[in-house]
Protein backbone atom coordinates (compact mmCIF):
# COMPACT_ATOMS: atom_id res chain seq x y z
CA UNK A 1 0.00 0.00 0.00
CA UNK A 2 3.05 2.73 0.81
CA UNK A 3 3.66 1.62 -3.07
CA UNK A 4 0.82 2.90 -4.25
CA UNK A 5 0.22 5.96 -1.80
CA UNK A 6 3.81 6.97 -3.29
CA UNK A 7 2.41 6.75 -6.86
CA UNK A 8 -0.29 8.77 -5.97
CA UNK A 9 1.27 11.35 -4.29
CA UNK A 10 3.85 11.51 -7.49
CA UNK A 11 0.97 11.29 -9.93
CA UNK A 12 -0.62 14.11 -8.60
CA UNK A 13 1.69 16.44 -8.23
CA UNK A 14 3.11 15.27 -11.59
CA UNK A 15 -0.68 16.32 -12.86
CA UNK A 16 -0.79 20.18 -10.84
CA UNK A 17 2.55 20.63 -11.53
CA UNK A 18 1.96 20.49 -15.42
CA UNK A 19 -1.39 22.33 -14.90
CA UNK A 20 0.62 25.28 -12.99
CA UNK A 21 3.63 25.15 -15.78
CA UNK A 22 1.32 25.72 -18.94
CA UNK A 23 -1.27 27.66 -17.57
CA UNK A 24 1.69 30.13 -16.73
CA UNK A 25 3.18 29.79 -20.33
CA UNK A 26 -0.01 30.59 -21.60
CA UNK A 27 -1.04 33.37 -19.44
CA UNK A 28 -2.86 35.29 -21.47
CA UNK A 29 -5.27 31.87 -21.96
CA UNK A 30 -5.20 30.84 -18.18
CA UNK A 31 -6.31 34.59 -17.82
CA UNK A 32 -9.49 34.13 -20.24
CA UNK A 33 -10.59 30.81 -18.82
CA UNK A 34 -10.51 32.15 -15.35
CA UNK A 35 -12.46 35.55 -16.42
CA UNK A 36 -15.16 33.02 -18.46
CA UNK A 37 -15.45 31.47 -15.63
CA UNK A 38 -16.15 34.34 -13.43
CA UNK A 39 -18.43 35.89 -15.63
CA UNK A 40 -20.90 32.39 -16.52
CA UNK A 41 -20.56 30.36 -13.58
CA UNK A 42 -19.68 31.75 -10.09
CA UNK A 43 -22.67 32.58 -8.02
CA UNK A 44 -21.71 36.03 -6.54
CA UNK A 45 -20.11 37.53 -9.84
CA UNK A 46 -20.43 41.22 -8.71
CA UNK A 47 -18.21 39.94 -5.75
CA UNK A 48 -15.87 38.04 -8.08
CA UNK A 49 -15.80 41.00 -10.94
CA UNK A 50 -13.89 42.51 -8.16
CA UNK A 51 -10.80 40.43 -8.38
CA UNK A 52 -8.79 40.84 -11.11
CA UNK A 53 -8.65 37.88 -13.91
CA UNK A 54 -4.74 38.23 -13.95
CA UNK A 55 -4.34 37.83 -10.45
CA UNK A 56 -7.12 35.02 -9.95
CA UNK A 57 -5.30 32.98 -12.78
CA UNK A 58 -1.94 33.52 -10.94
CA UNK A 59 -3.66 33.09 -7.51
CA UNK A 60 -5.42 29.60 -9.34
CA UNK A 61 -1.13 28.72 -10.66
CA UNK A 62 0.28 29.07 -7.26
CA UNK A 63 -2.25 26.94 -5.63
CA UNK A 64 -1.91 24.49 -8.42
CA UNK A 65 1.59 24.58 -7.34
CA UNK A 66 1.52 24.82 -3.75
CA UNK A 67 -0.46 21.81 -3.77
CA UNK A 68 2.47 19.83 -5.79
CA UNK A 69 4.34 20.72 -3.55
CA UNK A 70 2.90 19.74 -0.62
CA UNK A 71 2.69 16.52 -2.40
CA UNK A 72 6.34 16.28 -3.43
CA UNK A 73 7.21 17.38 0.32
CA UNK A 74 7.26 13.54 1.32
CA UNK A 75 5.44 11.05 2.87
CA UNK A 76 4.95 13.11 6.50
CA UNK A 77 2.94 15.84 4.33
CA UNK A 78 0.37 13.20 2.17
CA UNK A 79 -2.26 13.85 4.47
CA UNK A 80 -2.52 17.52 3.77
CA UNK A 81 -1.27 17.07 0.44
CA UNK A 82 -3.81 14.59 -0.76
CA UNK A 83 -6.35 16.35 1.08
CA UNK A 84 -5.49 19.95 -1.01
CA UNK A 85 -5.55 18.09 -3.92
CA UNK A 86 -8.88 16.81 -2.95
CA UNK A 87 -10.45 20.44 -2.36
CA UNK A 88 -8.84 21.46 -5.71
CA UNK A 89 -10.35 18.35 -7.88
CA UNK A 90 -13.66 18.81 -6.33
CA UNK A 91 -13.90 22.22 -7.59
CA UNK A 92 -12.38 21.84 -11.12
CA UNK A 93 -14.82 18.40 -11.49
CA UNK A 94 -18.05 20.76 -10.11
CA UNK A 95 -17.06 23.56 -13.20
CA UNK A 96 -16.80 20.86 -15.39
CA UNK A 97 -20.48 20.04 -14.72
CA UNK A 98 -21.27 22.79 -14.97
CA UNK A 99 -20.45 23.41 -18.00
CA UNK A 100 -21.54 20.12 -19.61
CA UNK A 101 -25.21 20.45 -18.04
CA UNK A 102 -25.87 24.30 -18.41
CA UNK A 103 -24.41 24.79 -21.57
CA UNK A 104 -21.95 27.51 -20.47
CA UNK A 105 -19.69 26.77 -22.79
CA UNK A 106 -16.61 27.04 -20.34
CA UNK A 107 -13.31 27.16 -22.12
CA UNK A 108 -10.74 24.65 -20.62
CA UNK A 109 -6.89 25.67 -20.49
CA UNK A 110 -6.32 23.23 -17.95
CA UNK A 111 -2.71 22.33 -19.59
CA UNK A 112 -2.26 25.57 -21.71
CA UNK A 113 -3.68 26.59 -24.81
CA UNK A 114 -6.51 24.77 -26.07
CA UNK A 115 -9.78 25.09 -28.04
CA UNK A 116 -11.90 22.73 -25.91
CA UNK A 117 -14.86 23.61 -23.81
CA UNK A 118 -15.01 21.77 -20.50
CA UNK A 119 -17.68 19.35 -20.92
CA UNK A 120 -18.26 15.21 -20.60
CA UNK A 121 -14.75 14.32 -21.43
CA UNK A 122 -13.87 16.56 -18.70
CA UNK A 123 -16.02 15.47 -15.99
CA UNK A 124 -14.43 11.99 -16.76
CA UNK A 125 -11.07 13.01 -16.48
CA UNK A 126 -11.54 15.08 -13.41
CA UNK A 127 -13.67 12.72 -11.95
CA UNK A 128 -11.04 10.06 -12.29
CA UNK A 129 -8.31 13.08 -10.86
CA UNK A 130 -10.71 12.90 -7.88
CA UNK A 131 -10.73 9.14 -7.04
CA UNK A 132 -7.16 9.26 -6.80
CA UNK A 133 -6.95 11.99 -4.47
CA UNK A 134 -9.81 10.31 -2.00
CA UNK A 135 -7.74 6.84 -2.45
CA UNK A 136 -4.33 9.11 -1.79
CA UNK A 137 -5.86 10.75 1.28
CA UNK A 138 -7.46 6.99 2.58
CA UNK A 139 -3.73 5.65 1.64
CA UNK A 140 -1.98 7.96 3.73
CA UNK A 141 -4.49 8.24 6.48
CA UNK A 142 -4.49 4.47 7.03
CA UNK A 143 -0.75 3.30 5.95
CA UNK A 144 2.10 3.63 7.41
CA UNK A 145 4.74 6.95 6.48
CA UNK A 146 6.61 4.79 3.09
CA UNK A 147 9.99 4.49 5.31
CA UNK A 148 11.69 1.27 3.99
CA UNK A 149 10.85 1.38 0.57
CA UNK A 150 13.24 -0.63 -2.02
CA UNK A 151 13.84 0.89 -5.22
CA UNK A 152 12.57 -1.32 -7.39
CA UNK A 153 8.93 -0.51 -6.16
CA UNK A 154 9.99 3.46 -6.16
CA UNK A 155 11.31 2.98 -10.00
CA UNK A 156 7.34 1.43 -10.72
CA UNK A 157 5.78 3.96 -8.75
CA UNK A 158 7.92 6.55 -10.73
CA UNK A 159 7.27 4.77 -13.89
CA UNK A 160 2.90 4.84 -13.13
CA UNK A 161 3.36 8.27 -12.04
CA UNK A 162 4.45 9.66 -15.09
CA UNK A 163 2.35 7.78 -17.57
CA UNK A 164 -0.71 8.94 -15.39
CA UNK A 165 0.91 12.78 -15.73
CA UNK A 166 1.46 12.44 -19.26
CA UNK A 167 -2.28 10.86 -19.84
CA UNK A 168 -3.62 13.64 -18.12
CA UNK A 169 -1.88 16.27 -19.56
CA UNK A 170 -2.66 15.03 -23.34
CA UNK A 171 -5.98 14.17 -22.57
CA UNK A 172 -7.78 16.38 -24.58
CA UNK A 173 -4.98 15.54 -27.55
CA UNK A 174 -5.87 11.76 -26.89
CA UNK A 175 -9.43 11.72 -26.93
CA UNK A 176 -9.70 14.21 -30.36
CA UNK A 177 -7.13 12.04 -31.67
CA UNK A 178 -9.09 8.70 -31.30
CA UNK A 179 -12.99 10.28 -31.90
CA UNK A 180 -11.02 11.50 -34.99
CA UNK A 181 -9.37 7.94 -35.63
CA UNK A 182 -12.79 6.06 -34.98
CA UNK A 183 -15.36 8.03 -37.26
Amino acid sequence: MIYLAFSLRLALAGVLLAGAVAKARAFGEARRMVEVTVRRALPAPALARRIPAGAAAGLLIGAEAAVALLLLSGAGQARPGFAAALVLFVCFTALAVFSATTGAELPCACFGRSTARLGPRHVLRNGVLLALAAAGLYLASAGPDGDGMRAGGVAVGIAAAFVVTALTAYYDDLVDFLTEEFR
